[in-house]
């Protein structure tokens, strides 16, 4: 019998041994090897003790081919009987013979998925099919698999990376018995969108930036095809070279010469090239400054004697760790205001205790700050004026409106000056029955006035009554600024009105027409009157507001030089300094919002000045 049912090879050419063992038996057998019914005469008889005899056949040289054969061994001792025989299969295990990728595409794209091939044979157990990129295993995309007994299929469904242009991927089939393997590969070649990466140059320290500094940026561009154009944008707005403003991009690189705080924020980089346009992640620039006015300056502030106030000064600055300094100044002196009259509010911001004691408290409060990168340049002035009743709206129009609800009448007027209050408007009847038809608040951010009244009202109006605007505020009314020719609904009925009253009033008119002469003559008398006694008494200081408005809107300030036969006492909360100290500090300014001081940094131990000795010349614009 055999001594096992089947043979298997650990490797080629390898020998097989196969001891079968028979009975003692008469007369003696003799044993014969057959593979695939061809005798094997080499064969060795290892023992034969007349009750058991072992026979071993050697065979070199194993062969794929012998996969399956049937091995048999006979033993016969006569011919009278049939021989009796084992039968053994040869199971062998085979290295793969061939692996292929068998779509190597030529060009992949980054934005498309593409499904790889790969077929191997001869492997006995099956091949397992393993993907690599270079020299890793390959994770990403999708495998499926397909194996008999001796081929695998191998498919990978990837999506293409920009990395992955120029690496090289591998199929590789282990036979996991003999630990043996094939493999088959290509170079990708992918092609992508440019990617980007931008930053700040590597020799500046990004929390070391301040207004003056030269600044410059680098975008490193990987692409496949080659970009052909490469742009720049700051806050989403592109940046295009300027020598003269400092401004040079070369390749790949944006220098900016002398930076300022407006640029500051987010840089990015662009590059575009036959597959499409990207841009790169954004880059921060943070540019370090001294402190400046947060809010519009001047402020007019108007105060009652004695009311107190708290004048709050904001600045903007970087880095935001500020100190602040105030001063106080009119047309006759100037003081630096004590610390203790002012305390910060929360790092940018500081506000100062005010009352105006006397008419000398009325007058400018500058307040400046600094931090580590310098002092501030331009002060943040607050106008400290008397309060007074507003001034009227200006060009103020009305139209009406047709909506498909109803018709209304729309009032739109620009705001005057406040008087240093708060002021609001109204849309008013003026009559024997007068009355409110609308009441608003102009914005601080436009002054606009704007009034919508229902048409339907305006039905009640009786011949003698008119609409006017008239500004509001704790001190009293402005004049009103009446509205007329205005386009009433029933326009016959106004007519008929009118033309009814002429006819029956025919002197009645006429005497008002002449009155009218009359008015208008003396006005202009009082007019002239007036003008001449403001140039006989300059020296005095008005009672009411020293701001007025011009044609154009401007507000301005008119300064009287104080009396020199009256005492007057110093400011309440300032430290006053001598009082042989002239004034030195005067705001001066072309336009409705620029300024100037005059005097270097506002150092009390500069030179003063002789004060104006008109009122002409002491006009300042705010």
């Amino acid at each position: 019998m055999f001594s096992q049912s089947s043979i298997k090879a650990q490797k080629f050419y390898t020998d097989f041994f196969i001891e079968p063992m028979y009975l003692k038996r008469r007369p003696q057998p003799t044993l014969n090897w057959l593979i695939n019914n061809k005798q094997i005469e080499d064969h060795t008889i290892l023992k034969n003790d007349g009750k058991v005899i072992v026979s071993r056949i050697s065979i070199g040289g194993a062969e794929r081919s012998w996969l399956n054969t049937s091995i048999r061994c006979q033993a016969t001792n006569t011919a009278l009987l049939s021989p009796h025989e084992r039968t053994a299969r040869v199971e062998m295990h085979l290295r793969p013979t061939s692996v292929l990728i068998t779509n190597k595409p030529g060009q992949m794209s980054a934005d498309s998925e593409v499904t790889l091939v790969c077929i191997t044979h001869g492997s006995r157990p099956a091949a397992q099919v393993t993907w690599f990129r270079e020299n890793r295993r390959y994770t990403r995309g999708k495998h499926s698999e397909f194996t008999n007994e001796t081929t695998t299929i191998s498919r990978l469904t990837m999506l293409p990376e920009p990395d992955d242009d120029g690496a090289v991927i591998r199929c590789r089939a282990d036979n996991p018995v003999l630990r043996v393997a094939l493999e088959d590969s290509f170079r990708m070649s992918v092609v992508y969108k440019p990617v980007l990466t931008m930053s700040l140059g590597s020799t500046l320290n990004p929390n070391d930036i301040k207004e003056g500094d030269d600044v410059y940026f680098e975008c490193n561009i990987k692409a496949n095809p080659r970009e052909h154009r490469i742009s720049w944008y700051h806050n989403d707005h592109p940046v295009n070279q300027n020598m003269s403003s400092g401004v040079f991009i070369s390749t790949k690189s944006l220098v900016l010469q002398g930076v300022k705080k407006r640029d500051g924020g987010l840089y990015t980089c662009r590059a575009a090239n036959q597959m499409g346009e990207s841009s790169s992640q954004t880059v921060y620039l943070r540019v370090q400054y001294a402190p400046i006015c947060a809010q519009p300056s001047p402020v007019l502030i108007g105060a009652r004697l004695d009311e107190p106030l708290r004048v709050r000064c904001t600045v903007n600055a970087d880095p935001a760790d500020v100190t602040f300094y105030w001063q106080f100044n009119n047309s006759g002196e100037s003081f630096q205001v004590s610390p203790a009259r002012y305390v910060s509010t929360g790092g940018t911001s500081s506000e100062l205790r005010y009352r105006a004691a006397s008419e000398r408290d009325y007058g400018a409060l500058l307040c400046r700050a600094s931090n580590t990168v310098g002092r501030q340049k331009r002060p943040c002035v607050f106008q400290i004026v008397p309060a007074a009743r507003p001034s009227p709206p200006r060009n103020c129009t009305a139209k009406r409106v047709q909506t498909s609800v109803e018709p209304y009448l729309s009032v739109k007027c620009m705001a005057g000056y406040d008087g240093g209050l708060t002021q609001h408007f109204t849309l008013d009847v003026l009559g024997e029955n007068s009355r409110v038809l609308a009441n608003v608040t102009a914005s601080y951010i436009d002054l606009v006035i704007w009034f919508n009244v229902s048409w339907t009202m305006l039905d009640s109006l009786e011949e003698d009554e008119e609409l006017a605007v008239t500004a509001r505020n704790s001190k009293g009314s402005s004049d009103p600024v009446i509205l007329s020719d205005l386009v009433f609904r029933d326009t016959e009925k106004r007519a008929e009105s009118t033309t009814r009253a002429e006819t029956k009033f025919p002197a009645a008119a006429a005497l008002a027409g002449l009155a009218a002469i009359l008015t208008a003559a003396g006005a202009m008398i009082v007019l002239a009157m007036r003008r001449r006694s403001e140039t006989t008494s300059s020296s005095k200081r008005p009672s009411q507001s020293v701001v007025q408005v011009d044609a154009q809107g401007r507000r301005f300030l008119i300064a009287y030089p104080a009396p020199v036969d009256k005492l007057e006492t110093k400011p309440d909360i300032l430290n006053p300094k001598s009082d042989n100290e002239p004034p030195r500090v005067v705001l001066e300014s072309t336009d409705s919002k620029n300024y100037s001081i005059r005097d270097a940094n506002c150092d009390p131990h500069k030179s003063a000045y002789s004060p104006p000795s008109t009122a002409e010349n002491m006009v300042r614009y705010l």
